[in-house]
């Protein structure tokens, strides 16, 4: 399944989707774990000073400005891309976002 990124209480955290209920909850918990907040900041610091791409949806109820905003602040070469009439997440090929992939591909192939 997919992971989803969630911003819950200044953190992030990684929900698991459940099964299908024909499967019941207790298949998908014995097989999945159970979907505890994990805090991904140390991750995300990790990448220190490499050159770093955030894409935003406008719409995402998702990914929160308040996030997204300590995510360009934490890493000193981040660029911050808001795509516009798009949720979460961005499909990628809209023009906000190409613009922003492109940017970061001529940065790191110089």
């Amino acid at each position: 399944g997919f992971i989803d990124l969630l911003r819950k209480g200044g953190s992030f955290r990684i929900m698991i989707p459940v099964l299908p209920s024909r499967y019941g909850a207790r298949a998908s918990l014995s097989i999945f774990g159970p979907s505890e907040p994990v805090d991904l900041w140390p991750a995300f610091d990790a990448l220190g000073k490499a050159p770093v791409t955030i894409l935003r949806g406008a719409t995402s109820d998702i990914l929160s400005t308040d996030t997204v905003a300590a995510m360009a602040k934490r890493l000193p070469n981040a660029t911050l891309s808001i795509i516009p009439r798009t949720g979460h997440p961005p499909e990628l090929d809209e023009p906000a976002a190409i613009t922003a992939i492109d940017g970061l591909l001529e940065l790191v192939t110089r």
